[in-house]
């Protein structure tokens, strides 16, 4: 190996603590609560405070509060803490004591406003010193007390001749303005009070002002009173200026409800700046009477075709005792007899809504009008005629085919549709059971017919029972042992339907087939006589599952 290096150390530091038996040691006086006679603070005694005890020899023992106070000065509500220590020669040791007082200070603190001022301003208005505005408040518990305030206008920035001061001055307008003070302590406690500014106008300048033009009206169409209502958009709005802002317009001489007589009506209307001065001007409303009689025609007729009907209409024999007859009032006397029009030719009303018209003119050349309208209702409903009921063996597991024409309608007004509404459409496979095939004819005003049919898929078990009652009507031509010999098989097969059985079912429909071929065959039976029998049998055997044809 090379040479090793030469000139380098390392060194570390051991700490040896030497305590002595005479170092102290300090135990508090137990925390303190004290309830505030005045809800703010309590003057505790040292005997109320307590003495820390200690050990160790010659020691000193010092205090020293949270807020810096000496001990028996009065404790704030809330916690505050002594901490006390023990000193001698060796050392010394601390401890903390916590005071608690409880406080309940629901007194407000005392507000006091600046006076109220009124000053005068050949302007619109006046920058005020915020000097002008400062509140004192003093509190029965603390020096600290929030004054905040309401109220108070714009700030102005700069003083008008004064631009070195600038955002501490405030512009009151002409008029009185009311600032609200309010003094909260400490606790929530709050009081509050007003300071009212007013800034009188001098010279005084009265606003100017123009009322809208003056306007003539008819009393119009359906008045019964010699006048009518002119509202305030109709009336107009009058404008007004002033040396300042604020200007308030007020209107008077309006009748109740805006409701003008006939005849000519003055409507004044005053302008109001902030200080109080005023102007006036007027409007005329002119009320003409041109209202024509109201005629009061028969209320509407509701007719129906009805049951049977054969025309699409209703043929009204007395029109007067039908339709009823109309009347007449004015706002003015003179009011002429009502005329009726509008009757279709022959008295025959068509289905639909037909207006007449019945008028009636005053003394004054008005004429009024009103309709009457007479709705004839078709409420004759299509004919309608479904086919009959349908009754099939079933021919596949799911059930039959079964096919079928549409109903048929015919209607006094004309026909809209004749449309299936229940049950599966013809050409369908009908489940075994009963379905119920309905057709609703909806004619060209929506009244509706319907009717119904059934389509009945027997049962396996039924059609094998029929197969039964069918073979013993074949006697003759066959003999009473034939016949039984077959019936027997059916027998044993409905048994295996009954009870599920269908593959042993299966086998005894199979040699019923098989037995009626050979009928037919060796010339017992005829085909028109077995034909039908093994084709029932044949679609039981598929229903059942021991073929696999489709459904038909």
């Amino acid at each position: 190996m090379g040479a090793q290096p030469t000139g380098r150390s390392a060194s570390c530091q051991q700490t040896i603590t030497v305590t002595s038996a005479d170092t102290p040691t300090i135990t508090c006086p137990s925390n303190k609560t004290f309830t505030s006679p005045d809800g703010c603070t309590f003057t505790a005694t040292t005997s109320q405070i307590g003495t820390p005890t200690t050990t160790g020899p010659n020691v000193t023992v010092t205090s020293e509060r949270s807020d810096g106070l000496p001990l028996t000065d009065p404790y704030p509500a809330g916690d505050t803490y002594i901490v006390w220590t023990a000193t001698n020669s060796v050392g010394s040791a601390s401890c903390t004591q916590t005071i608690h007082v409880i406080g309940n200070d629901t007194t407000p603190p005392t507000l006091h406003v600046p006076a109220g001022i009124t000053t005068s301003t050949d302007q619109c208005s006046v920058s005020l010193d915020d000097e002008l505005f400062v509140a004192t408040a003093e509190d029965n518990c603390s020096s600290s007390v929030n004054i905040s305030r309401t109220g108070m206008p714009q700030i102005a920035c700069p003083i008008p001749g004064n631009p070195n001061r600038t955002c501490d001055s405030f512009v009151f307008p002409t008029g009185t303005t009311v600032i609200t003070y309010t003094a909260t302590d400490s606790a929530g406690n709050s009081t509050s009070g007003t300071q009212t500014v007013r800034v009188n106008e001098n010279p005084n300048i009265n606003p100017t002002i123009d009322a809208p033009a003056n306007i003539t009206v008819n009393t119009g169409p359906g008045a019964t009173v010699c006048g009518t209502f002119v509202g305030d958009a109709t009336l107009g709005v009058a404008t007004a200026s002033d040396n300042c802002p604020g200007v308030v317009v007020t209107r008077t001489g309006v009748p109740a409800g805006n409701n003008f007589p006939v005849g000519t009506t003055t409507v004044t209307y005053t302008a109001t700046d902030r200080v109080g001065n005023t102007a006036q001007d007027t409007q005329t409303v002119t009320v003409i009477d041109n209202t024509p009689p109201v005629v009061t025609p028969p209320g509407p007729v509701t007719l129906n075709t009805g049951p049977g009907a054969t025309s699409c209409g209703v043929t009204v024999t007395n029109l007067d005792a039908t339709l009823g007859t109309g009347s007449a009032t004015d706002n003015c006397p003179g009011v002429g007899a009502v005329s009726r029009s509008g009757v279709p030719s022959g008295n025959f009303f068509p289905v639909g809504q037909t207006t007449l018209t019945y008028s009636a003119t005053d003394a004054h050349g008005n004429t009024g009008t009103a309709t009457q309208v007479v709705t004839v209702v078709d409420t004759t409903p299509p004919v309608i005629s479904c086919p009959s009921n349908i009754v099939l063996e079933p021919t596949c597991p799911t059930g039959a085919i079964a096919t079928f024409a549409n109903a048929t309608a015919t209607d006094n007004c004309g026909v809209q549709s004749v449309v299936r509404t229940a049950g599966p459409a013809s050409g369908s496979v009908f489940p075994i059971g009963t379905t119920t095939v309905t057709f609703t004819a909806t004619d060209i005003y929506n009244n509706t017919s319907s009717c119904s049919f059934t389509v009945t898929v027997k049962t396996p078990a039924q059609v094998v029972q029929d197969l039964i009652t069918r073979t013993q009507a074949l006697q003759p031509p066959l003999t009473g042992q034939q016949a039984q010999g077959l019936v027997s098989k059916l027998n044993q097969a409905l048994t295996s339907i009954n009870s599920q059985q269908y593959p042993s079912a299966c086998g005894k429909l199979a040699d019923y087939v098989t037995q009626v071929q050979n009928y037919i065959n060796n010339g017992t039976l005829t085909s028109a006589q077995g034909s039908p029998l093994i084709v029932s049998a044949n679609k039981v055997r598929n229903t059942i599952g021991c073929t696999n044809n489709p459904c038909t």
